[in-house]
């Protein structure tokens, strides 16, 4: 599967590489998952998220976060999906780094607007 893309020309398929990611990121296998997503041509909103829920989900919090700051560093906007994965990420990191996570809150608030369940969330985990 690792060589699969490669050989069939796939690595410029933005859909194909955002499959990979979360395909190795469900299985654990976040380097990888890491490796596909940095030799990826493209990459939106679903490959940031792809990455960020899996290190979220494999516990692996501070990395989520380290990466959602990436991302909006580099212009791309959190869609709903990214919003809940990174408030998830802050509440395994409970008191640890309710600062990072408070400047989090900031971020959503101005990029994730039309997500009327982010307010609820942050109410509950930030």
């Amino acid at each position: 599967m690792k060589g699969f893309s490669s050989i069939m020309g796939l690595e410029e398929d933005v859909f194909i590489g955002n499959s990979l990611i979360q395909f190795y990121a469900e299985c654990g296998d976040l380097d990888y998952a890491q490796k596909v997503f940095d030799e990826m041509l493209e990459i939106n909103t679903v490959s940031w998220t792809s990455l960020i829920c899996g290190c979220g989900w494999r516990n692996m919090p501070k990395e989520a976060v380290s990466l959602f700051f990436e991302m909006v560093a580099t212009g791309i906007k959190p869609n709903s999906v990214t919003t809940v994965c990174v408030i998830y990420a802050c509440a395994k990191l409970k008191d640890a780094a309710s600062s990072v996570c408070h400047t989090h809150r900031k971020a959503f608030k101005t990029s994730s607007s039309s997500c009327s369940i982010c307010g609820k969330l942050w109410s509950l985990f930030g």
